[in-house]
């Protein structure tokens, strides 16, 4: 039995010698650096301990400034201002009655136009004392006349007008004038008379040349009644320019009154009512002659205005 045991015990034995040779045999495990790592650290911390300790600490504490953080800007959103245009005020001039417009700030001018009440009208200019008035003209676009400054009421600024230059007065005119309702007319050989308010007769012989006036505002035109007999065309008569008919009154083949204009005439702010008779007598005998009506249509024509 025990002869069985004795290799088997050197065996051991010998493999328990060899044990050391092993271990102490293992290559490189004296240069690991790794080897012994809690000696390492213990080191360090040795070394930062001591460091640490000769070390007094400076701790600077920057005061910042405490500045509000930029507060985002709220852009108020505003409706925009609705502002009238700048536009420079006009001059105007009204009236309060009946006012002719003249070529020039006199009476010695011929009438161009009027003014009504009710009327405006833009303002050009002036004279030098502010009592004519440069206006355009209602009546015609694109034309200016002068009106006198009594019974007008301006509106606007007036301070800037300039003074106006107008033309040369007119020569004087010879004749009939009417300086209350600013007409004239050259009679030639009749004779002349103003027998009622606003009534005008112009005689020749027993022929007689009636013509009734009044301004546009007012309401007393003549009226006469129409003798007997039959209305025949009489051809046309001739007033500032203007053309209008004339009309005949015939009875048994004789002419017994010419009328003018068939109606009231209107000129420039003046209503008219015209015609031609006699004051032969009988009836029956009364017979205008030619050369009568073409004085008389010579008359009117002669018709102006100032």
């Amino acid at each position: 039995m025990n002869s069985r045991l004795l290799p088997l015990k050197v065996f051991l034995m010998l493999a328990l010698l060899s044990l050391p040779q092993l271990f102490c045999g293992l290559p490189g495990q004296a240069d690991n650096p790794t080897a012994d790592t809690g000696a390492i650290e213990t080191g360090i911390a040795a070394t930062l301990t001591s460091r640490a300790g000769s070390i007094t600490p400076t701790v600077t504490i920057e005061q910042a400034t405490q500045t509000s953080p930029p507060q985002p800007t709220q852009t108020e959103t505003q409706e925009p201002v609705q502002t009238e245009p700048v536009i420079p005020e006009t001059a105007s001039i009204s009236v309060s009655l009946d006012t002719n417009c003249r070529e020039g700030p006199s009476k010695d001018y011929q009438k161009l136009g009027y003014l009504l009440p009710g009327q405006t009208a833009d303002v050009i200019g002036r004279n030098s004392t502010r009592t004519w008035w440069y206006i355009k003209n209602p009546k015609k676009p694109g034309q200016y006349c002068w009106v006198w400054g009594e019974y007008a009421t301006l509106h606007g600024d007036i301070s800037a007008l300039p003074v106006t230059t107008p033309p040369p007065p007119p020569l004087p005119v010879a004749g009939y004038v009417n300086t209350e309702y600013d007409f004239y007319l050259e009679p030639g050989a009749w004779s002349y008379e103003e027998t009622y308010p606003n009534v005008l007769k112009l005689t020749n012989g027993g022929y007689y040349l009636t013509i009734c006036y009044e301004n546009l505002s007012e309401s007393n035109i003549c009226r006469t009644g129409v003798p007997s007999g039959d209305w025949a065309n009489g051809g046309l008569f001739t007033m500032l320019g203007n053309n209008f008919r004339k009309d005949l009154i015939v009875y048994q083949n004789k002419i017994k009154v010419a009328s003018y204009g068939a109606g009231p005439i209107e000129l420039d702010g003046l209503r008219l009512q015209i015609w031609l008779d006699s004051s032969n007598t009988p009836y029956d005998a009364i017979d205008i002659p030619t050369e009568i009506l073409d004085q008389a249509d010579q008359i009117l024509a002669s018709f102006g205005l100032f």
